[in-house]
């Protein structure tokens, strides 16, 4: 064996050093860089049904135990449960609440308020305004359950009507049938008045006729009644209940309208589910239905603030001005402080326990919303964008704005309630997308805090993400975890929650808990989280240690706060998960890992199940599946993390790990096989082709290497400030700066170098992590580029070698000459130039060839080509996208073949010419060989030789000058792509498109040296 040359033993320990700084770059990111954790669940058969199916399960499940899941369900205001007088009860509580009162409403456009006032009278109401809608209708494009989402929507969110200047206006003049006959009941009912409802959504006014609640006139019952009800007896067969025994004009409708068909028609989920709610939404004691009217009604105590009176001692009992609410919530906790539990925080006349209590039972009720199923499943499969901020637009797009109805806010609505609407305070917004994220799994807080002086606020932070969202809107504002107040009275996780005001701590999570999570808070974003006390009349800040001694104080002396309910045996489960499976158990930052599990129900019935995945006892996603009796099922995740270390994994009762390695070992791999194919080279001088081979790759290799870095130069070198601001010019702040983490921004040069070239080596061009990946977008559309140019390129040579060859025979003439000089002159023409004529005339003047119909490029924006490439992904095979384009390539194909003829034509003729004064060509012709067959058979086959070196060169320039031929012709390739980032300096996408094209021409150029070398025995021949 041959000894190494000192200049192979430098390359070779070059080779090393690079491998051990980049793992160093590696282990430094690990230790000081930003982590981001991102959760894409891979849902391959799970649908927005799926998840309402789980959610509606899961809530009716866990209401046999929890309280909040009980009153939730009443909140939601369904019709499937034991007592639909509830809802009378409710509207009629909230009626007198509001009868002849002065209310006030408040609507906010940016920074201003707008407030009106006005005397409500229920006379004032007319009911003839209205038109009626089906449920079906409301929740079209949701997924709805046909019985289960059958709903009376609240009487509040039903009459209230808001103008402000024309600017804001909430008018419904939509309605059920039910909401209308309710309103009528209301208005003009006794006590031997009953609403009907049937299987078709009808409904009907029953007070010795039957009045139609479409038209409020006499007429015929149309469908099969499945219940009738006023707030004192109820017949409901569905839901076991039968009071025609204590009324007998209940009788009599039942004896004369009830048929044969007394419940509804239900799927197969909705049979399996309705027993658990008859029995979970029972209520068996005075507190429980007061509570659950309560809950309905979703009213709190509204407390109209007087500084005086706190200076003259008085408590809230003074100035409640809704006494009925209030002395139903004393009714069910008598043994708590009036002035305790109703809280004011001057000068607001609302933030009491009750505004607590009331909030997290709609948050519980939000779960069976079809309206947080859908947005759910966006906060889990939206892998293109960020998920967080499409839960943010499609929350957005329901029309929701900031509007406090009745009182300032002395109303919650769900979430159904606020799209009906169109309004909601922030803290109805911060429960709507606290539900969708509890249902979609990814933990979140709901956080309540007091600017001093100027105004309470709720926000949602979600750790997993790192985002905030304020009126269900991620905003970017993070120098303090409060969005604006950063004085904590409120705080809300998973099942927990505690009201925190110095001199007041109540709720079910213990203060050293509710310690703990503040510290939490306070170390995510380095804030000095501070608290609030209220005394005399006015409010104080206390620092974070003052909070926390009161929180430790507090521990010794701390009851939780229950509500009250009959404890149910919890639901024998059916369903078994089996353990799961990780792959791969170690991987590198960034690479995604896959954890699976097998679901069964070895029930007779027919099983919603949740799954929920935990990583290090953190909750980050969630995934429902129904199953029929003993049907099998997989359910996936793919988890991606960034920071290193090993992570605990567990799903359900199953447990495991996985862990992401310290040095990235796909890089030493890379160092590896370059010194493999450099010691191939040296010691394999015997195989010729391989040898040659393996020194054109490692060339290729580091030629990308060397193209990449000047791409990296070139690209921080171009002015205009902030790329992140030039590719995401309106975006949130908070996403700006995770693009700038992820993409190094923020350290020194050399390791945003580093960064960007295990990116590029990696393939990963995601813009931030969960993104949609350039090179995808660029791997996509490659095909058609190859289609254009490499039909182009081989059409030209092919040309150019025939008519090299035939204009090579025979005299000159004045034909041979000016074909060669039109050649020339197209060839000299810039392509896009030709490219711009030739469009004009031959597609938009006199409609000879077809344009292109497939763009990528449809949007006013660069996320659009993102867009448009995953909608055509999902739409169209290629097959069918290649029958599309063909005929429409034809015009871009004459004017690159027509550009590119000239090259081919000359290198053959000239080569040509050359060889044929070489002496085989004379013997052949010694021989009597005919000149045709020497021409084509001797002189030709050696011209080819350089022909084909030179395409491959070539092919640098054709794929250059293709860049604006894509663009004139609106070809949906790279190049295209390539010029719409560079309008934006859209790094992911450059620095995609110029990899991917680089890769192209160096195999391409790699594999003309290798035909060359077959065909010429004496290349790689090296003595």
């Amino acid at each position: 064996m041959k000894k190494m040359s000192r200049k192979s033993i430098t390359l070779v320990i070059g080779l090393f050093l690079f491998g051990f700084l980049f793992g160093i770059c590696e282990i430094q990111h690990a230790v000081t860089g930003q982590s981001f954790s991102v959760i894409t669940n891979n849902y391959t058969n799970t649908t927005p049904a799926e998840i309402h199916k789980g959610a509606w399960a899961l809530t009716v499940d866990t209401a046999r135990t929890n309280p909040y899941y009980k009153y939730g369900i009443y909140a939601s205001r369904v019709l499937a449960v034991k007592h639909p007088e509830v809802y009378l009860k409710a509207d009629a509580m909230f009626l007198r609440a509001v009868d002849n009162k002065e209310m006030k409403s408040n609507v906010r456009r940016g920074t201003e308020y707008i407030h009106t006032t006005s005397t409500f009278r229920p006379d004032d109401v007319d009911l003839h305004q209205y038109r009626i809608m089906k449920i079906s209708d409301f929740y079209e494009g949701y997924p709805v359950l046909p019985f289960l989402d059958q709903r009376a929507f609240s009487l509040s969110s039903t009459i209230k009507k808001l103008n402000v200047q024309q600017k804001y206006v909430t008018n419904q003049d939509r309605i059920t049938q039910l909401n209308k006959a309710i309103l009528y009941y209301l208005k003009e009912g006794d006590t031997n008045t009953y609403l009907m409802y049937c299987d078709d959504e009808t409904s009907y006014i029953c007070n010795g006729s039957c009045l139609s609640a479409d038209t409020l006139e006499e007429t015929s019952i149309t469908g099969n009644p499945i219940l009738i009800f006023n707030e004192y007896n109820v017949w409901y067969p569905l839901m076991g209940r039968d009071d025609t025994g204590k009324d007998a004009t209940l009788k009599t409708l039942v004896d004369t309208y009830a048929t044969d068909v007394q419940t509804p028609v239900l799927t197969s989920f909705e049979e399996s589910i309705i027993e658990d709610l008859a029995l979970v939404t029972a209520l068996d004691a005075e507190d429980q239905f007061t509570m659950a009217v309560l809950c309905a009604s979703k009213t709190y105590a509204y407390c109209e603030y007087e500084e005086e009176w706190f200076e003259e001692g008085g408590g809230p009992e003074d100035f409640i001005t809704n006494d009925e609410v209030a002395e139903k919530w004393m009714h069910i906790f008598p043994d708590l402080d009036s002035q305790r539990f109703f809280t004011v925080i001057p000068p607001f006349p609302f933030g009491g326990v009750d505004y607590a209590l009331i909030n997290e039972v709609i948050k519980r009720g939000n779960y069976v919303s079809p309206v947080t199923a859908h947005l759910a499943h966006a906060a889990v499969t939206e892998s293109e964008e960020d998920t967080m901020a499409a839960v943010s637009i499609g929350y957005r797009d329901m029309g929701c704005s900031w509007c406090a109805l009745w009182i300032l806010g002395m109303q919650g609505y769900t979430i159904d309630e606020t799209m009906y609407t169109g309004g909601g305070t922030c803290q109805v917004h911060a429960y709507n997308i606290g539900a969708v994220l509890d249902v979609a799994g990814i933990d979140n807080y709901i956080l309540d805090g007091y600017q001093i002086g100027k105004a309470t606020h709720l926000i949602n932070y979600v750790p997993l993400y790192d985002v905030v969202f304020t009126d269900g809107q991620i905003v970017g504002d993070l120098t303090t975890i409060l969005y604006c107040p950063k004085y904590f009275m409120f705080l809300s996780h998973e099942e927990q929650w505690a009201y925190i005001v110095k001199n007041n701590y109540i709720g079910l999570l213990s203060p050293l808990e509710a310690e703990e999570y503040l510290s939490f808070l306070k170390k995510q974003h380095h804030d000095d989280i501070r608290g609030l006390t209220s005394t005399d009349g006015q409010t104080y800040e206390i620092s974070h240690e003052e909070l926390r001694d009161f929180l430790e104080a507090e521990q010794g002396k701390f009851e939780s706060l229950e509500l009250p309910i009959t404890v149910l045996p919890a639901k024998p489960i059916h369903t078994r998960v089996e353990p799961l499976k990780i792959n791969p158990k170690a991987v590198d930052p960034g690479e995604p890992v896959t954890i699976t599990v097998g679901v069964t129900n070895e029930g007779d019935h027919v099983e919603s199940r949740a799954v929920t995945l935990k990583i290090n006892g953190v909750r980050e996603a969630r995934q429902y599946i129904t199953l029929e009796p003993g049907e099998t099922t997989t359910m996936s995740f793919v988890v991606v993390k960034e920071k290193r270390g090993t992570y605990h994994v567990e799903v359900d009762n199953s447990e495991s790990t996985f862990r992401v390695r310290w040095v990235s070992f796909s890089i030493l791999g890379g160092c590896a096989v370059i010194i493999a194919a450099f010691l191939l080279i040296r010691y394999t001088g015997r195989l010729r082709l391989l040898k040659l081979a393996a020194k054109k790759t490692t060339a290729g290799l580091i030629t990308i290497f060397l193209v990449m870095s000047m791409l990296f130069l070139l690209l921080h070198a171009v002015p205009g400030g902030d790329p992140v601001d030039r590719i995401y010019l309106h975006g949130n702040p908070v996403l700006k700066e995770r693009i700038r983490t992820y993409w190094g921004m923020d350290k020194p040069l050399f390791y945003q170098y580093v960064l960007y070239m295990k990116k590029a080596f990696t393939f990963n061009f995601e813009l931030w992590p969960n993104a949609m990946n350039a090179s995808h977008v660029i791997l996509y559309v490659l095909p058609f580029t190859i289609l254009l140019f490499g039909t182009a390129t081989l059409l030209s040579y092919l040309l150019g070698a025939l008519l090299g060859s035939v204009l090579l025979s025979g005299r000159k003439s004045r034909w041979r000459s000016s074909l060669v000089y039109t050649f020339i002159l197209f060839y000299v023409l810039p392509a896009f130039v030709l490219g711009i004529f030739f469009k004009n005339w031959f597609v938009f003047k006199w409609y000879i060839f077809p344009p292109v119909s497939i763009s990528v490029v449809k949007g006013h924006t660069i996320w659009s080509i993102y867009e448009n490439v995953a909608v055509m992904h999902a739409t169209y095979t290629y097959t069918a996208l290649f029958k599309t384009l063909l005929p429409e390539m034809v015009l871009p194909l004459i004017v690159l073949v027509l550009v590119g003829i000239a090259r081919p034509l000359l290198l053959m003729r000239d080569h040509m010419a050359i060889t044929l004064g070489e002496p085989h060509v004379v013997t052949a012709r010694a021989k009597g060989l005919k000149e045709r067959a020497i021409r084509f058979r001797h002189v030709a086959r050696n011209a080819l030789l350089p022909l084909v070196n030179d395409a491959s060169v070539n092919l640098v320039y054709i794929f250059g000058g293709g860049i604006l031929i894509e663009y004139v012709f609106k070809w949906p390739g790279v190049g295209y792509i390539l010029f719409e980032g560079l309008k934006v300096l859209s790094i992911p996408l450059i620095s995609a498109a110029i990899f991917v094209l680089t890769c192209v021409l160096v195999v391409s150029m790699i594999t003309a040296d290798l035909v060359s070398a077959y065909l010429d025995p004496r290349i790689g021949v090296v003595k």
